[in-house]
């Protein structure tokens, strides 16, 4: 008879302590300690948002694991994550995956350094393969196309053509824009301030206002001065700020009444502002710090040329110096 296979004395088995806890970190622990890592991250000072994204990844995963998990007292470790990973590539965008993966990356390091678990797998978790499609800005034409589906004889027509503008203008992020009060505009000096509170680096910083952009600004302002509201784009059913995700929507149906080929989201603006002030000879340095970004290399990667571009680029090149 064929000996009984036994685990040695230097294989350390699966046990509880006494208080009928493991002595393992589980995949029930890795749920349960989420609120933790959020009081370590608010002790950071991070933004709502910031928090917020933290917290809705994580929610997705914890989703993931209530479909696929009937015992979550299982040892956690790599598998988990991993699993976890090939579950979202049939579902989301690679883009979408690398986005949650970052934010569980982050979640994973926090596990590691306090010391809630032993193994560190950290190191393991990487970020899967993207397919680069250049994301084209919106045309000139795209863009009188889609002001054109805004009623300019309403308060909501007014606010969303301005909000429009300023961020076709010079990139501001949504959130930031709709969070623009009046004492942030300068209209003399031609700038508004944007808020490090609502800036996504907590940074704060001063952006210049078009000549075109003054009017209408200016009529918001005196509306918001009439009402005693802070707020220079307010919602048409009351005093308080509009709402982001109605300004959202709002722009995303532009695009849609004025038949764009291409997504009119609110990024698309931002895009689109940041492709022509780089296109149209503005020092990239201005527009780094005008965009609110950390590194010349993102506002760089807003840069699209198409092939009219490029023949120009050529117009002085070595061969036109010989006949």
């Amino acid at each position: 008879m064929a000996k009984r296979l036994m685990l040695g004395d230097f294989v350390s088995p699966i046990t509880t302590k006494d208080d009928g806890r493991r002595d393992y970190f589980t995949v029930k622990d890795f749920m349960e300690t989420y609120p933790q890592f959020i009081t370590f991250k608010k002790a950071e000072n991070l933004a709502q948002r910031t928090l917020d994204d933290y917290e809705r990844c994580h929610k997705y995963m914890c989703n993931y694991i209530d479909e696929w998990y009937s015992d979550t007292l299982v040892r956690y470790d790599v598998n988990l994550i991993r699993s976890y990973i090939s579950w979202m590539l049939e579902r989301v965008s690679p883009n979408t995956v690398n986005i949650r993966i970052r934010y569980l990356k982050v979640y994973l390091k926090f596990l590691e350094e306090e010391g809630y678990v032993k193994d560190s797998i950290n190191h393991r978790v990487k970020k899967v393969k993207e397919v680069k499609n250049e994301k084209k800005p919106l045309t000139d034409s795209d863009v009188t196309k889609m002001l054109k589906q805004v009623n300019m004889k309403s308060y909501a027509g007014l606010r969303d053509y301005t909000v429009m503008t300023l961020m076709l203008s010079v990139g501001t992020r949504i959130n930031e824009t709709v969070n623009i009060r009046v004492r942030d505009v300068f209209l003399k000096e031609k700038y508004i301030i944007i808020n490090g509170d609502t800036a996504k680096n907590r940074h704060e910083r001063v952006v210049p206002i078009n000549a075109k952009l003054i009017s209408n600004i200016n009529k918001l302002i005196e509306v918001s001065n009439g009402c005693g509201s802070p707020w220079l784009f307010l919602s048409t059913i009351s005093t308080d700020q509009v709402k982001l995700t109605h300004m959202k929507q709002q722009i995303t149906d532009y695009g849609k009444k004025a038949g764009l080929d291409k997504s009119s989201s609110t990024h698309k603006l931002r895009h689109t502002a940041i492709t022509n002030m780089i296109k149209h000879g503005s020092n990239p340095l201005d527009v780094c710090k005008i965009a609110g970004h950390s590194d010349l290399k993102i506002t760089m990667a807003y840069y699209h040329n198409n092939l009219k571009d490029m023949h120009k680029a050529i117009e002085n090149d070595t061969l036109s110096n010989f006949d």
